[in-house]
């Protein structure tokens, strides 16, 4: 293979796909004591009197009959469905800390860095066509290792996750390889790696 193309592929492969950072849920309880299972959580500011609003939720019919129930019984310190609420939602997030929370992130800059990063790999995929294509415009049927070597690694990148906005770009990349291939008397070459 030529130093441009390895060039290319080089700082093509540079920009895979990396590990996304995990999002952990940190424990939602600041007690001194730490999380209990057995206590209901049901304070609605934190230590420094701060609270926030949640959206009205609706929930079954049933759900808050056994909610009524559960704060009138008067066997538990629930005294209105917020603190049953509350508690519940405090109980779910020492889960997710425990066991791990998906994988989420909606910050906006991690939206922008996202959207950044998808520009300029699109750039290192447009980069990496032209290049292909200059080098093969270049091969005649004198460099038929070399025209292998093209041909390989085009039907390797058409496997990958080619940006929707250079489809196109690489289907055409792909028809001129094999178009160039076949001329260069090396369509049976093509035809045995398209049957496999």
């Amino acid at each position: 293979m030529n130093d441009r193309i390895d060039a290319a592929l080089e700082k093509f492969d540079a920009w895979g796909v990396e590990d996304e950072d995990e999002f952990t849920i940190p424990s939602p309880v600041r007690d001194a004591g730490g999380y209990d299972s057995a206590a209901v959580y049901k304070h609605s500011t934190n230590e420094h009197d701060h609270s926030a609003y949640i959206n009205k939720t609706r929930v079954p019919p049933m759900v808050l009959n056994y909610i009524g129930q559960i704060i009138q019984s008067g066997r538990t310190e629930y005294r209105t469905a917020g603190d049953f609420i509350r508690d519940a939602i405090i109980h779910r997030l020492q889960w997710w800390h425990v066991n791990g929370f998906p994988q989420i992130d909606t910050t906006l800059d991690r939206v922008q860095g996202e959207l950044a990063l998808a520009r300029m790999r699109r750039e290192q995929w447009r980069e990496l066509i032209e290049v292909l294509r200059g080098e093969m415009s270049t091969l005649g049927p004198e460099h038929r290792e070399a025209m292998i070597d093209v041909y390989e690694h085009v039907a390797a990148l058409r496997k990958r996750d080619v940006p929707e906005v250079l489809r196109g770009d690489m289907d055409r990349l792909w028809g001129d390889v094999v178009a160039r291939m076949r001329a260069g008397g090396m369509g049976a070459y093509v035809d045995v790696k398209d049957a496999e």
